[in-house]
């Protein structure tokens, strides 16, 4: 008797730990850019009709119309399943500025579509 206690302890305690360890991870995997996220990526809406993503090994750039470009060192990427089918991609970059600052981007990818997380009614298109 004493002995089954101790195994469903034990059992509930790795449990615990694997839920624990679950939960505090960041989803998905480290994959880095690969040729479904690599390319430059253009809109048709009209509020950011100059603007552009450009995404290659290492390095992201945002292009800011008039403003210019924005270039960022990549730090990593993580890939997971999203929603309706689109792959989810978090790209973490590098903002230098007085202080080295990391900038989280959360892409969902599907086809030759890109959304932002945070703006997912503007869909961006890989040029040819």
């Amino acid at each position: 008797m004493a002995t089954r206690r101790w195994l469903i302890a034990l059992a509930l305690l790795v449990s615990a730990l694997l839920a624990q360890r679950a939960c505090s991870s960041e989803r998905g995997k480290e994959v880095g850019v690969t040729t479904e996220l690599a390319g430059i990526w253009t809109t048709r809406s009209a509020k950011h009709a100059d603007r552009f993503i450009e995404i290659r090994p290492g390095e992201i750039v945002f292009g800011q119309g008039e403003a210019g470009e924005s270039r960022h060192s990549i730090l990593g990427v993580r890939l997971s399943s999203g929603p309706a089918g689109r792959s989810t991609y978090v790209v973490r970059y590098r903002i230098e500025s007085a202080e080295l600052v990391e900038g989280k981007l959360e892409l969902l990818v599907g086809r030759e579509n890109l959304y932002l997380a945070n703006q997912p009614a503007i869909r961006w298109t890989r040029e040819r």
